[in-house]
This record gives C-alpha cells, sequence and structure tokens, in this order.
C-alpha cells in the first residue's frame, strides 16, 4: 500500500490527500479542465466580449459611476445567477470524475483521464437526481459566498456611506456560510456514495449522513478551511492593479482548491468507511492475498 488507509483525523487526511494530489495532479487538474472546460469557455467568453458586463459593475463600482452602476446592474445580476447555477452544475460533474479518479489512485489502482470520465458519464442519471435533491443546499451555500465577497469588495473598495450594507452583507454571508458548513458535514460524500456504490437520490443522501455520524466536524473542517483559504487568496489578489487579471486568477485559484478539497473528501469517504465499517481491514486482508 501506498497511502495511509484507516480511521484518520482530520490533519491525516489533508496530509494523505495532498500526498495523493502531489503524485497525480496532472490527471487530476486535467479531469478538472475537461469537464469544467466548456463552463470556462462560456464563462471567459461572455465576460471579455462584453455580454456579460462584469467588468463594465466592477469599473463603475470602483469609480463610483453609480448611474453607470444602475445601468448594467440586472444584466450582471441575471448573468451572475446563470453562471452560479452553472457553477454547481459542472462542479457536481467534475465530483463525480475526479471522485473515481481519486479512489483509485488512493487505493494504488490508477485509472486515466478519459477512463474517469466515461465512467462518470455512465452515471449521468444518479448525479444529477442527486444533485437537484441537494440544490436547496447548493443554493444556499452560493448565497451566502456571493454575500461574502460582496462583503470583500465593499471592504476593499472602503465602506464609506454603505457601512449599513456591509453590516448586513457580511453577517447574513457569514451566518449562511456557518449553516452551509455545518449541513456540509454530513452531506459532503453523497457524490462519492453515487459513483463509488453507484447509490442516488436520498438513499446517497441518507448513506452520507450515516458514515458522517460522529465525523461531521471533519467534513465542517474541510468547508472550512477550502473557504477561509479561498478569502485569503481572493484577499491577496485585490492587490493586482488589473481586474482582468484578477478574474482569470480567482477562476484558476477556485478550480485548484476545488480540486483538491473534491481529493480530500474521498480520502474522508475512506475513513469513515474503515471508522465505521472497518474497510481498512477488508481492503489490507485483499491486498495481502492478491
Amino acid at each position: 500500500m501506498r497511502y495511509r488507509i484507516g480511521a484518520m483525523h482530520i490533519g491525516q487526511i489533508l496530509d494523505t490527500a495532498f500526498e495523493v494530489f502531489r503524485d497525480h495532479s496532472k490527471t487530476l487538474l486535467a479531469i478538472t479542465a475537461v469537464v469544467f472546460g466548456p463552463y470556462l469557455i462560456l464563462y471567459f467568453g461572455s465576460a471579455f466580449s462584453g455580454v456579460w458586463p462584469v467588468f463594465k459593475i466592477i469599473s463603475a463600482y470602483k469609480a463610483g459611476a453609480w448611474n453607470t452602476y444602475r445601468e448594467h446592474y440586472w444584466e450582471y445580476a441575471i448573468g451572475l445567477g446563470v453562471f452560479t447555477f452553472l457553477h454547481m452544475v459542472f462542479t457536481v460533474y467534475t465530483r463525480g470524475a475526479l471522485a473515481i479518479a481519486m479512489a483509485s489512485m488512493y487505493l494504488n489502482h490508477p485509472v486515466s483521464t478519459s477512463t474517469s470520465i466515461r465512467f462518470m458519464a455512465s452515471r449521468w442519471w444518479p448525479i444529477p437526481k442527486t444533485f437537484f435533491m441537494m440544490l436547496p443546499y447548493y443554493t444556499w451555500s452560493s448565497i451566502g459566498m456571493i454575500f461574502v465577497l460582496f462583503s470583500i469588495a465593499m471592504l476593499g473598495n472602503g465602506v464609506t456611506g454603505n457601512v449599513l450594507m456591509f453590516t448586513i452583507f457580511i453577517f447574513v454571508g457569514t451566518a449562511m456560510t456557518l449553516v452551509s458548513s455545518i449541513a456540509y458535514g454530513r452531506l459532503c460524500l453523497a457524490f462519492n456514495v453515487v459513483i463509488l456504490e453507484d447509490l442516488s437520490g436520498w438513499k446517497a443522501i441518507r448513506r452520507s449522513v450515516s458514515l458522517m455520524g460522529g465525523s461531521w466536524w471533519q467534513g465542517v473542517v474541510l468547508y472550512l478551511a477550502r473557504f477561509v483559504l479561498g478569502l485569503v487568496l481572493v484577499g491577496a489578489m485585490r492587490f493586482i492593479p488589473s481586474d482582468y487579471a484578477i478574474f482569470m486568477l480567482g477562476v484558476f485559484i477556485n478550480i485548484l482548491l476545488l480540486s483538491f478539497f473534491i481529493a480530500a473528501s474521498v480520502v474522508l469517504y475512506f475513513s469513515t468507511r474503515s471508522k465505521r465499517e472497518n474497510f481498512d481491514i477488508e481492503y489490507m486482508a485483499q491486498y495481502a492475498t492478491a
């Protein structure tokens, strides 16, 4: 066995996930790029072509040009809603492809990028079925993130005259994020179950809740770790003078964090199975007789 297998604390889970991610980063990032590619083309294409007026909104906000800001606000808001939904959809399919790849690598039977994507595609119905059942959670989580990001944008450009709005945004965003993290602590293994156990819908969700019983706080830590790390990196980018560079770099940082923490959730899946079902003992017995 190449990697630690068994019930682990959160530090060991992150350390093992980093080892696997480091050893197979090219394949894992290639899978993410291929599955997420259509979304990125649409996202960047609409932004840089001006169809989605995100840069007009950013420039107007920084300059205090409120007439221009209001002129393009609803176009921007509609586009933001569309891309938020599409991001959720492409994320769950990416999660599916990465789950089978990461599990195979973790158990020392690595598969190719194309094999992972084909396997994910074979779950064409269980993945969206489970996604739509979890859509309220994803919507809540995304809205909370939007509130927090808007708060950071306001803080970066000064909150003079907008103190009340800033206070509301940061309070609502933080509260929604904390609720999301607790829910994630129960639901974080659902798509791993869809891919690795061929369950779907409520069965996959109940299975995730069952596996995370007693370990839910590890899921909370993973959620908050990704959230805080993302905020730190986004905050550091505000010193970059180009809005275009910040926009692109933010997307690529999000993809990198997404890939790593999906990998960590797979290690968490096997850790909880080892804790509750002695998966590690069964696997070592099979490994020894292979």
